[in-house]
């Protein structure tokens, strides 16, 4: 009687163990799609103020809080397609086959939305309309996870075999979506947090004064150990100039600008 369960127990443990491997794996893969994601963010942030050179500066850790959001967001939605396709194949009603039929448009026609906003976004950063270039930039990002979302829908149903209408034509475009948008979503996340960043209303960066300017107010772009890169609250250049100061330098952090 008792070596039911030390068989079981010894079963079990050598289950656990033969999983290790697995869950390793998908730990350290999962790592560098995040790591990918944040150095992709990183740049497209510090490419707004003319800044990609301080990517060699940043630590590892610091690239991998860049891709929270990111992931975050591509994996929420993910997971709305696939419930939505687990549905579909539970029920099969006529409403979540409509659904499906909306995520097969959005697939084919998103892409044009895309494009749109894309041209008018380049339009608006060239008359420096600051604020519509914003929100058109935050509707890029709503264009681009919702066609990513429904992407993972359709190529799902396709690779179940839940929908046998679907072609090879969708399956490649679902594909291309999937790749293209999990690069342009962090694209898109890092050109809108510096394009807010710059805006001293808006921005979520620390506020320096310096020694040898005690009237003068700089916002700080980035700090590690004794260097500190600041660039003047003011400026109204596209690129706005980053001075490397060290801490020495400094009167005052505040963590926050605050425009009263």
């Amino acid at each position: 009687m008792s070596e039911i369960p030390e068989k079981s127990i010894i079963y079990g443990a050598g289950r656990l163990l033969r999983g290790i491997p697995n869950v390793a794996g998908f730990i350290i893969g999962l790592t560098g799609i995040a790591y990918l994601l944040g150095w992709i963010y990183a740049k497209s942030y510090y490419e707004e103020f003319g800044a990609t050179w301080l990517l060699g500066e940043i630590p590892l850790l610091t690239i991998l809080g860049f891709s929270w959001w990111p992931v975050a967001i591509v994996v929420f939605f993910a997971y709305l397609g696939i419930s939505d396709l687990a549905e579909l194949e539970l029920h099969a009603r006529i409403e979540n086959n409509i659904r499906f039929k909306i995520s097969l448009a959005i697939l084919r026609y998103g892409i044009w939305v895309f494009f749109s906003l894309m041209i008018l976004n380049i339009f608006l950063l060239h008359d420096n309309v600051m604020i519509g270039a914003r929100i058109v930039s935050y509707l890029l990002i709503c264009v681009i996870i919702a066609m990513v979302t429904c992407a993972i829908e359709v190529l799902a149903v396709r690779l179940l075999n839940l929908d046998k209408k679907v072609d090879l034509t969708l399956i490649s475009l679902s594909s291309i979506v999937i790749f293209f948008g999990l690069y342009l979503t962090p694209i898109q996340m890092g050109k809108c947090s510096a394009l807010n960043d710059k805006d001293p209303k808006l921005t979520r960066l620390s506020t320096a004064k310096l020694k040898e300017e005690p009237h003068a107010c700089y916002l700080v772009l980035f700090a590690k150990e004794d260097r500190i890169y600041v660039f003047p609250k003011e400026t109204r250049d596209e690129y706005p100039s980053i001075r490397i100061v060290r801490p020495e330098d400094i009167i005052s952090i505040q963590k926050k600008y605050d425009p009263k």
